[in-house]
């Protein structure tokens, strides 16, 4: 009989979906808000922005999932990743919600890469810790677990940031929303 992963370890995993869907559910709920209302962008020049973006996050998908395949280190196959990409997807998210002072141009550039930036980062983390539950354990029973608990987290992840996030956009902002944004995705990424 080999590892058997126990009822904190379970809970532990599940919460880490909390973080990593609340930052999708951010940006998939608030980005074109943000742009559109704050940012004063272009509505087709934003869903542009959007469309490219989840293109590069199904193909950075596609990309980690080989990658992740073919890594073996002394850490396993998907902690380095993990803890490679954490911190620069939080700055990312921030980015993403700050617009510099730029021209109408600029400011598509600078969306298109940060958005990019954001899904590449993103798919990172979601397949690195979805593929996770795979190398912790290979029993049906405890991966079941495993599951129930990270789908009950990301969903409680995501009620958080859609209930939270303007909320505190209005206090942190204090009547602006741009440095609301900034602030909370500040918070959020901390």
């Amino acid at each position: 009989m080999g590892y058997k992963a126990g009822k904190r370890e379970i809970l532990c995993y599940g919460i880490g979906d909390f973080a990593c869907n609340g930052c999708f559910t951010i940006v998939s709920s608030f980005l074109m808000y943000f742009y559109t209302d704050v940012v004063k962008m272009d509505l087709g020049r934003v869903g542009a922005i959007i469309l490219v973006s989840r293109m590069a996050d199904a193909l950075s998908c596609l990309g980690m999932g080989g990658l992740i395949d073919r890594t073996d280190t002394k850490w396993g196959r998907v902690r380095p990743y993990l803890a490679g990409v954490i911190i620069p997807l939080c700055l990312s998210m921030i980015a993403l919600f700050y617009m510099p002072d730029l021209t109408e141009r600029g400011k598509a550039i600078y969306g298109y890469t940060t958005a990019i930036i954001f899904s590449v980062l993103y798919s990172g983390l979601s397949v690195s810790y979805s593929a996770m539950m795979t190398c912790m354990t290979k029993d049906s029973k405890e991966r079941l677990g495993f599951n129930l608990t990270k789908n009950i987290s990301a969903n409680l992840g995501a009620f958080f940031v859609t209930s939270m996030t303007l909320f505190l956009v209005g206090k942190i902002g204090q009547g602006n929303a741009g440095k609301g944004f900034v602030g909370t995705m500040c918070g959020y990424g901390v």
